[in-house]
């Protein structure tokens, strides 16, 4: 701050010299020209004075010869006497120091000079140095009704001639023109006797003026540094907690305690502000803090949910790859059954082709039937254990299948955090639009947050669409399953068991063949019709149990799918909890 008080003191003090210096030569050049105006103002007072004394000189004197003359007319004197009084007392007359009167007659002839050789002589011609006729110009001015001329003529006792102004009347009754008048030098003397009284006394007042403007310079810089320390002190503080703030220090705030206090003006509400935004920088670190903290509990929640359901998305996984494999067994199995149900049916054909040979073929129908007595205990045999196989499979299947509904509950908690950090990401956003610019880096945390939020939600709604899918189908595949052993159970078995029992009965009543052979044909009929049905039946369960593993194998790559899924929310989780410690990081750099 001693740069903005030096700035601050330096400028008020610029300011007072220049103003002083600016007053000082507006005053002095004040004084001058009024000095000059004085001075002019004399002169033309002093030349007005003059031209007045004059005139009234000349006027007092011409009364004078008035009074004379009027004495002639009065019968007192003469003509001759009355000019000759009148001439030795304009002779004799004088007024200031030096100023006498001279008389010419209206022909120039001088009656009147100091009484010197020029009266009696005709001066009508005469001029000064410069060619003036003065003479004729001084008549002329008198005989107009008075006036006043110039012209030079050497002063007393001096040959020199010297610039002279004089006022002149014309006396009717004497013919005369009366004259007086002062040499201008003179006047000039006078006058600069006078401007030098005027310079005097300028000069003091001008030294009083610089002694004054010194002093009101020196009370300014005095003033000047007061008031830049004043003006600087408060600004120092404001800038020494600005600086604290820049390095996230928001401990005490007492000396903007004290600026307040103090300061009412500018200063003091600069310093209530930055407290102001100190306390709100501090709520807001707390704030971040806390949030922070929410976050991370909640990451490491969702981070090992997400582990948890990997792990069972893989043990699923498997199960349903061991379930599409029993299911291809079973598909292969049924078409085991499917064959040999054509080569029953393929026998029967023979035995009916043969039926008509009767008693002949007795002997080798017996022994068919013992084969197909033995055949039949065989296929039976085989079919209770594919029945029983399968159906231990498809009930471990079902029972397997209730770990999707783990999986449903697992993605209804994702959704639940995704919604609470989607709402904690909303609240951040509000604090960070409530710092302002201070906030605008929390605000990008806010939302990545949100949209890791978003994301999870719609991963989990994804995983959970997928997995009622897979409840659906295993439903289906169950409901398929459970059909085809009850078939199996209930028509299949039952035929093995006539089958068996009609080959028992071959073998019993052999030598009743002949008699036995129409029934035997319609028999065998029935059985090739139903041994056709028993193909179609396997052939529909070999289908369904071929579509059952195609579901299975795509119940599979959807378990994939989900197990990527779960992996993504896992990684992204991790990401989180890195945000979450840089802002941590960034939350512990601030001093509250």
């Amino acid at each position: 701050m001693r740069k903005i008080s030096s700035k601050i003191i330096f400028t008020a003090i610029v300011v007072c010299l220049l103003s002083t210096l600016i007053l000082g030569i507006y005053s002095m050049l004040t004084m001058k020209n009024l000095n000059n105006i004085q001075i002019e103002e004399m002169k033309r007072i002093y030349n007005e004075n003059f031209d007045i004394n004059v005139k009234y000189e000349v006027e007092t004197a011409v009364s004078m010869l008035q009074v004379i003359y009027n004495k002639y007319e009065a019968g007192e004197m003469s003509l001759e006497e009355a000019k000759k009084l009148g001439a030795d007392l304009l002779r004799d007359l004088r007024f200031g120091e030096e100023g006498y009167f001279w008389t010419d007659t209206s022909k120039g002839v001088n009656v009147v000079l100091l009484g010197s050789k020029t009266e009696g002589t005709n001066r009508y011609d005469a001029q000064d140095v410069n060619g003036t006729y003065f003479i004729q110009n001084i008549i002329k001015a008198g005989m107009d009704g008075g006036g006043y001329s110039e012209w030079w003529f050497p002063k007393k006792d001096e040959t020199e001639p010297s610039p002279k102004r004089g006022y002149s009347l014309y006396f009717e009754p004497f013919d005369w023109v009366v004259g007086t008048g002062n040499y201008i030098d003179d006047i000039d003397a006078v006058l600069e006797a006078r401007t030098m009284e005027y310079k005097q006394s300028n000069s003091k007042y001008t030294a009083a003026l610089i002694g004054f403007a010194s002093f009101a310079s020196v009370l300014s810089i005095l003033l000047a540094l007061f008031m830049g320390k004043r003006i600087s002190k408060p600004i120092s503080g404001v800038t020494n907690i600005l600086n604290r703030t820049s390095k996230f220090d928001l401990s005490e705030d007492n000396q903007l305690d004290l600026i307040l206090t103090k300061y009412k003006d500018e200063t003091g509400v600069m310093a209530k502000a930055l407290k102001n935004v100190r306390e709100s920088l501090r709520k807001m670190v707390i704030d971040i803090a806390s949030a922070s903290d929410s976050i991370s509990q909640s990451a490491s929640i969702v981070s090992d949910a997400a582990n948890d359901l990997n792990l069972q998305a893989t043990e699923s996984s498997a199960i349903i790859e061991e379930l599409s494999a029993g299911l291809e067994e079973t598909a292969a199995s049924s078409e085991e059954m499917s064959a040999a149900s054509n080569l029953i049916e393929t026998s029967i054909n023979g035995i009916l082709t043969k039926a008509e040979e009767g008693t002949l073929k007795a002997a080798e129908i017996d022994e068919r039937a013992k084969i197909l007595k033995e055949k039949s205990v065989k296929s039976n045999q085989s079919s209770k254990e594919v029945y029983r196989t399968t159906k231990d499979m498809v009930e471990k299947a079902i029972a397997n299948s209730q770990i999707a509904n783990e999986i449903t509950v697992l993605t209804e908690a994702i959704l639940g955090i995704a919604s609470q950090t989607n709402l904690l990401s909303l609240n951040a956003s509000i604090e960070a639009a409530r710092a302002g610019e201070a906030g605008r880096g929390f605000t990008v945390v806010a939302d990545e947050i949100k949209q890791l939020s978003e994301q999870s939600a719609h991963m989990a709604n994804k995983i959970q669409s997928t997995t009622n899918a897979v409840i659906v189908s295993v439903k289906e595949l169950s409901d398929a399953s459970e059909t085809l052993l009850n078939f199996v159970d209930t028509q299949v078995n039952d035929d093995y068991a006539t089958m068996l029992e009609t080959s028992e009965q071959y073998a019993r009543d052999s030598e009743f063949i002949n008699n036995l052979v129409t029934d035997f044909c319609k028999t065998a009929e029935a059985l090739n019709t139903s041994i056709r049905d028993i193909t179609t039946a396997i052939n529909e369960v070999s289908i369904t149990v071929s579509e059952g593993a195609t579901g299975a194998y795509d119940m599979a790559g959807n378990m994939s799918k989900m197990l990527e899924k779960v992996v993504s929310i896992h990684d992204n989780m991790k990401s989180n909890l890195i945000e979450v410690e840089r802002l941590n990081k960034l939350v512990t750099e601030f001093t509250t």
